[in-house]
């Protein structure tokens, strides 16, 4: 029920200018498993979006605007919480810090926790060309079967992000990796061919089992400044078969 004053405020978002606030608010499904999860996700950009002729979803982004944000999905057995922010300084620098917990419970006197903290700091090289470096720190829990046990690992790696857009048409790509104990990489290629609309290939890649990479095709459309829905269909690499399932509602306010 507590899903149902944060559906007003989204309602009633439509009829604010401020833009400086973000809910969105998700269902998604990995079919293979029984249930799906739900997801809330709160961002506050420090200063107010202007509403110009950039896509509606890249505006925070290309105006350069610090932000934090707070969220999580759940369902019976898995939890996620995530917190970050990121800061914009001078014309060339950003800064970005991201902390998520993933704890599963699914098995029997089993569970399993880690928790991923990723500092990156990127420079645009060009007016469309952002490069840096992301460090990692993750640490592994394992509890079950009378056995405790943790680990810690990190990484380095470089990530970039290329955004060329042109009266609310062009590009937006970007990689990075995601995590330390294992080689996954998040790789995202969107095409406006408005302010509105995005149509956006979503790839979570792992070097080990490549076959088993999840790729999400996404469609985004934003009705106003202040609405917008996403949604997205996947399979992993190993079959063709209809993997997940994503749809995601968004308020501006």
């Amino acid at each position: 029920m507590r899903v149902l004053p944060i559906l007003g405020l989204l309602l009633y978002s439509g009829m604010s200018a401020a833009n400086s606030h973000e809910v969105s608010i998700g269902f998604g499904e990995f079919l293979e498993v029984e249930d799906g999860f739900l997801g809330v996700q709160y961002k506050h950009y420090l200063t107010t979006l202007k509403n110009n002729s950039t896509p509606y979803s890249l505006q925070g982004y290309l105006q350069k605007s610090d932000n934090f944000s707070i969220g999580g999905f759940t369902n019976d057995d898995w939890q996620l919480y995530q917190a970050d922010a990121e800061l914009f300084i001078g014309r060339h620098w950003r800064v970005a810090v991201d902390v998520t917990q993933f704890s599963d419970d699914e098995a029997f006197s089993v569970s399993t926790k880690d928790t991923i903290a990723l500092l990156q700091v990127g420079r645009f090289v060009s007016r469309n060309m952002q490069l840096g470096l992301t460090f990692i720190g993750q640490r592994s829990e394992f509890d079950g079967f009378g056995v405790d046990d943790h680990s810690t690992e990190t990484a380095l790696a470089p990530f970039f992000r290329y955004t060329e857009i042109e009266d609310g048409v062009g590009w937006d790509v970007k990689m990075q990796k995601v995590a330390a104990d294992t080689d996954f990489w998040q790789v995202q290629a969107g095409y406006y061919f408005n302010k509105s609309w995005q149509v956006a290939v979503s790839a979570r890649l792992q070097e080990e089992e490549f076959n088993e990479s999840i790729v999400e095709l996404q469609t985004e459309y934003w009705f106003n400044a202040h609405s917008a829905v996403r949604f997205g269909l996947g399979s992993d690499l190993n079959d063709a078969d209809l993997n997940t399932v994503t749809l995601i509602y968004t308020g501006r306010f």
